[in-house]
Protein backbone atom coordinates (compact mmCIF):
# COMPACT_ATOMS: atom_id res chain seq x y z
CA UNK A 1 0.00 0.00 0.00
CA UNK A 2 1.65 3.78 -0.97
CA UNK A 3 1.77 6.34 2.13
CA UNK A 4 0.26 9.01 1.65
CA UNK A 5 2.99 12.40 1.83
CA UNK A 6 0.62 15.12 1.59
CA UNK A 7 -0.47 16.85 4.55
CA UNK A 8 -3.59 15.84 6.39
CA UNK A 9 -3.15 12.88 9.06
CA UNK A 10 -6.10 12.08 10.62
CA UNK A 11 -5.96 13.23 14.27
CA UNK A 12 -6.78 9.77 15.43
CA UNK A 13 -3.57 8.81 14.05
CA UNK A 14 -1.19 10.96 16.45
CA UNK A 15 -0.35 9.47 20.27
CA UNK A 16 -2.14 12.29 22.46
CA UNK A 17 -2.41 12.88 25.82
CA UNK A 18 -3.95 16.08 27.46
CA UNK A 19 -1.57 18.18 25.47
CA UNK A 20 -3.16 20.19 22.71
CA UNK A 21 -3.14 19.45 19.39
CA UNK A 22 -3.54 21.73 15.72
CA UNK A 23 -6.73 19.79 14.32
CA UNK A 24 -6.36 18.32 10.61
CA UNK A 25 -7.82 20.88 8.63
CA UNK A 26 -5.77 23.32 10.70
CA UNK A 27 -3.03 22.25 10.01
CA UNK A 28 -3.27 21.52 6.20
CA UNK A 29 -4.51 25.39 5.33
CA UNK A 30 -1.08 26.06 7.96
CA UNK A 31 0.78 24.13 6.04
CA UNK A 32 -0.16 25.67 2.40
CA UNK A 33 0.31 29.25 3.94
CA UNK A 34 3.77 28.65 4.69
CA UNK A 35 4.08 27.79 0.81
CA UNK A 36 7.40 24.94 1.69
CA UNK A 37 10.36 24.54 -1.03
CA UNK A 38 12.13 21.10 -0.89
CA UNK A 39 15.30 23.44 0.84
CA UNK A 40 12.90 25.25 3.49
CA UNK A 41 13.89 24.50 6.75
CA UNK A 42 11.09 25.38 9.28
CA UNK A 43 10.87 25.96 13.35
CA UNK A 44 7.31 25.03 14.68
CA UNK A 45 7.29 27.11 17.90
CA UNK A 46 4.71 25.91 20.23
CA UNK A 47 5.19 22.21 18.73
CA UNK A 48 2.65 20.13 21.32
CA UNK A 49 2.20 16.43 19.85
CA UNK A 50 4.54 17.74 16.83
CA UNK A 51 1.99 17.18 14.64
CA UNK A 52 2.74 20.58 12.90
CA UNK A 53 5.94 19.13 12.53
CA UNK A 54 5.72 15.76 11.44
CA UNK A 55 3.51 16.89 8.71
CA UNK A 56 6.17 18.92 7.66
CA UNK A 57 8.64 17.01 7.90
CA UNK A 58 7.33 14.40 5.56
CA UNK A 59 6.61 16.81 3.04
CA UNK A 60 10.73 18.17 2.99
CA UNK A 61 12.46 14.68 3.73
CA UNK A 62 15.72 16.32 2.89
CA UNK A 63 15.70 19.39 5.83
CA UNK A 64 15.45 20.03 9.19
CA UNK A 65 11.93 20.68 11.14
CA UNK A 66 13.18 22.27 14.55
CA UNK A 67 10.71 21.37 16.81
CA UNK A 68 10.18 23.53 20.04
CA UNK A 69 8.19 23.00 22.89
CA UNK A 70 8.51 24.12 26.53
CA UNK A 71 6.65 21.05 28.44
CA UNK A 72 8.28 17.92 28.64
CA UNK A 73 5.21 16.08 28.28
CA UNK A 74 5.15 17.40 25.14
CA UNK A 75 8.51 16.42 24.05
CA UNK A 76 7.85 12.85 24.89
CA UNK A 77 4.75 12.75 23.00
CA UNK A 78 6.57 14.49 20.18
CA UNK A 79 9.36 11.88 20.22
CA UNK A 80 7.15 8.88 20.31
CA UNK A 81 5.04 10.68 17.15
CA UNK A 82 8.63 10.24 15.52
CA UNK A 83 9.04 6.96 16.07
CA UNK A 84 5.33 6.01 15.04
CA UNK A 85 5.64 7.90 11.88
CA UNK A 86 9.05 6.75 11.15
CA UNK A 87 10.55 10.38 11.37
CA UNK A 88 14.13 11.15 11.62
CA UNK A 89 14.49 14.70 10.12
CA UNK A 90 13.11 16.82 13.39
CA UNK A 91 15.57 18.06 15.61
CA UNK A 92 13.36 18.89 19.18
CA UNK A 93 14.55 21.51 21.60
CA UNK A 94 12.82 21.71 24.72
CA UNK A 95 12.73 25.12 25.96
CA UNK A 96 11.49 28.22 25.96
CA UNK A 97 11.17 31.01 22.86
CA UNK A 98 12.47 32.92 22.59
CA UNK A 99 15.27 32.25 24.18
CA UNK A 100 16.03 28.92 23.17
CA UNK A 101 16.12 29.91 19.38
CA UNK A 102 19.82 30.86 18.93
CA UNK A 103 20.82 27.36 18.49
CA UNK A 104 19.41 27.33 15.25
CA UNK A 105 21.47 29.45 12.58
CA UNK A 106 19.50 29.07 9.60
CA UNK A 107 15.61 29.00 8.68
CA UNK A 108 13.73 30.05 6.12
CA UNK A 109 10.12 29.46 7.53
CA UNK A 110 8.25 29.69 11.03
CA UNK A 111 5.01 28.39 12.94
CA UNK A 112 3.65 29.54 16.13
CA UNK A 113 1.24 27.24 17.26
CA UNK A 114 2.28 28.24 21.01
CA UNK A 115 3.67 31.37 22.41
CA UNK A 116 3.69 30.90 26.33
CA UNK A 117 2.80 35.16 26.39
CA UNK A 118 5.66 35.64 24.58
CA UNK A 119 4.26 36.13 20.95
CA UNK A 120 5.69 39.60 20.50
CA UNK A 121 9.38 38.39 21.32
CA UNK A 122 9.57 35.36 19.64
CA UNK A 123 8.15 37.70 16.26
CA UNK A 124 10.84 40.07 16.92
CA UNK A 125 13.35 37.35 17.30
CA UNK A 126 11.75 35.38 14.12
CA UNK A 127 11.87 38.98 11.92
CA UNK A 128 15.59 39.51 12.62
CA UNK A 129 16.67 35.98 11.97
CA UNK A 130 14.56 34.48 9.41
CA UNK A 131 15.90 34.36 6.40
CA UNK A 132 14.89 36.61 3.38
CA UNK A 133 11.80 36.17 1.84
CA UNK A 134 11.14 34.21 4.42
CA UNK A 135 7.28 33.13 5.71
CA UNK A 136 6.20 33.50 9.03
CA UNK A 137 2.60 31.87 10.15
CA UNK A 138 0.87 32.62 12.99
CA UNK A 139 -2.11 29.95 14.53
CA UNK A 140 -4.32 32.52 17.42
CA UNK A 141 -7.37 31.03 19.13
CA UNK A 142 -7.46 33.70 21.31
CA UNK A 143 -8.35 37.69 19.89
CA UNK A 144 -4.84 39.02 21.45
CA UNK A 145 -2.70 36.61 19.80
CA UNK A 146 -4.61 37.62 16.61
CA UNK A 147 -4.44 41.17 17.14
CA UNK A 148 -1.05 41.31 18.01
CA UNK A 149 0.15 39.27 15.18
CA UNK A 150 -1.49 41.24 12.79
CA UNK A 151 -0.36 44.34 14.01
CA UNK A 152 3.26 43.31 13.92
CA UNK A 153 3.34 42.07 10.49
CA UNK A 154 1.88 45.08 9.38
CA UNK A 155 3.98 47.47 11.47
CA UNK A 156 7.17 45.63 10.33
CA UNK A 157 5.96 45.51 6.45
CA UNK A 158 5.80 41.96 5.84
CA UNK A 159 4.79 41.05 2.17
CA UNK A 160 1.53 39.13 1.75
CA UNK A 161 -0.03 40.02 4.95
CA UNK A 162 -3.14 38.05 5.40
CA UNK A 163 -5.46 36.92 7.78
CA UNK A 164 -8.35 33.91 7.12
CA UNK A 165 -10.30 32.76 9.71
CA UNK A 166 -11.16 28.78 9.93
CA UNK A 167 -14.28 27.66 11.05
CA UNK A 168 -14.58 23.93 10.90
CA UNK A 169 -17.90 21.39 11.47
CA UNK A 170 -17.49 18.05 11.42
CA UNK A 171 -20.09 15.59 10.20
CA UNK A 172 -21.03 12.81 13.29
CA UNK A 173 -23.88 10.61 11.97
CA UNK A 174 -26.15 9.49 15.05
CA UNK A 175 -29.47 7.36 14.56
CA UNK A 176 -29.21 7.73 10.62
CA UNK A 177 -28.96 11.45 11.26
CA UNK A 178 -26.28 13.82 10.36
CA UNK A 179 -25.35 16.31 12.77
CA UNK A 180 -22.26 18.49 13.19
CA UNK A 181 -19.57 19.51 15.77
CA UNK A 182 -17.72 22.88 15.59
CA UNK A 183 -13.76 23.01 15.95
CA UNK A 184 -12.86 26.35 17.83
CA UNK A 185 -12.48 29.10 15.49
CA UNK A 186 -8.70 29.36 14.73
CA UNK A 187 -7.00 32.54 12.62
CA UNK A 188 -4.17 31.96 10.66
CA UNK A 189 -1.99 34.70 10.07
CA UNK A 190 0.91 35.15 7.64
CA UNK A 191 3.24 37.41 5.99
CA UNK A 192 6.28 37.15 4.26
CA UNK A 193 9.67 38.96 5.17
CA UNK A 194 10.89 41.56 2.76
Amino acid sequence: MNEIITCGIKDSEFIRSNIPMTKEEVRILTISKLGLKKNSTCIDIGAGTGSISIEIARIIPESIVYSIEKKSEAVDLINKNMEKFKITNIKIINGTAPDCLSEIKHFTHAVVGGSGGELLNILKYLYKNIHSQGKIVVNAVKHETLYHAFKFFKENDFDEVENIVVNISKSNIKNNNVLYNALNPVNIVSGVKR
